[in-house]
């Protein structure tokens, strides 16, 4: 019998990335068919990590990209993601992160550390309007540009050392600044696919790149999103699942029925008066 499951969908995300934390995975083969179908709410309003907002957004980014550490989704412990090591100065201020040297966009460009301060030059810019710039406020200067009191974005406090090293400054010392550096506004973008097009045009399936355990390779409005995996992604290997659907189905009744008639894998709603 199906049951419900309820999962935080960065939850979700990293269950999809490391599999072999599942002990069901461990007893029981698995399917030939490794897709998933998932119900995702409303159509989501854009695939920029940089800018988007909502749960629906934030479902299908979590898969196609990823920052630079990650959260295990038993104990919600920080992992690596991007970033293999990383070391925190005594005073908390300063952050040094190790990138992996075989980190990938899904073009197969290298991922390097210019791409971290990129996008978070990019995020923190007035320019862009992000409704979550805030979330680099912590960073040194970030709340100063996002104003427009400094407007030298090189004034951020995130720098390139060498091409796998990534330094943060703060503003003041913030316990939980590794967790939010698994969320999706510090995700790399890529600036290479970016420059070329107006825009949000990159986001489009035809154009998009990403770096994490999915690519996205099909967005009909209204119909689906699809993902399939990244053979780029650093830990491919670990990746069970070949695609993932997430259906825009923005009223609970009409996602549980389609849930129960097999039309859908797993929901994360449920009618109010079946609570």
């Amino acid at each position: 019998m199906k049951v419900y499951i309820m999962y935080m969908m960065f939850i979700l995300s990293t269950l999809l990335i490391h599999p072999s934390n599942i002990s069901a995975a461990q007893t029981f083969s698995l399917a030939k068919k490794q897709e998933l179908r998932l119900g995702n709410g409303s159509e989501p309003k854009e695939l920029d990590p940089s800018r988007a907002t909502g749960s629906p957004e934030g479902k299908i980014l979590d898969s196609i990209f990823e920052g630079l550490v990650n959260l295990d989704q038993n104990t919600l412990a920080i992992i690596p993601g991007m970033a293999k090591s990383w070391e925190i100065s005594k005073d908390g201020l300063v952050y040094t992160f190790k990138l992996r040297k075989d980190g990938k966009w899904s073009d197969g460009k290298p991922l390097v550390a210019e791409d971290f301060v990129y996008s978070w030059r990019r995020a923190v810019s007035p320019k862009l309007a992000s409704e979550y710039a805030y979330q680099l406020y912590y960073v040194k200067n970030g709340e100063s540009i996002n104003t427009g009191k400094i407007k030298d974005l090189s004034k951020l406090g995130i720098v390139a050392k060498d091409p796998h090293t990534v330094v943060v400054t703060l503003e003041n010392p913030t316990p939980f600044f590794l967790q939010l550096c698994s969320f999706r506004t510090l995700y790399p973008v890529p600036k290479h696919v970016i420059s070329k097009f107006k825009g949000q045009e990159w986001t489009r399936s035809e154009n998009i790149v990403s770096n994490g355990p999915f690519k996205l390779i099909d967005w009909k409005i209204n119909k689906h999103v699809i993902v399939t995996r990244n053979p780029n992604y650093w830990d491919a290997k670990s990746v069970t699942l070949d695609k993932i659907t997430f259906f825009p189905i923005e009223k609970v009744e009409t996602e549980e029925s389609t849930f129960f008639s097999n039309q859908i894998d797993m929901t994360n709603t449920v009618p109010q008066v079946k609570i």
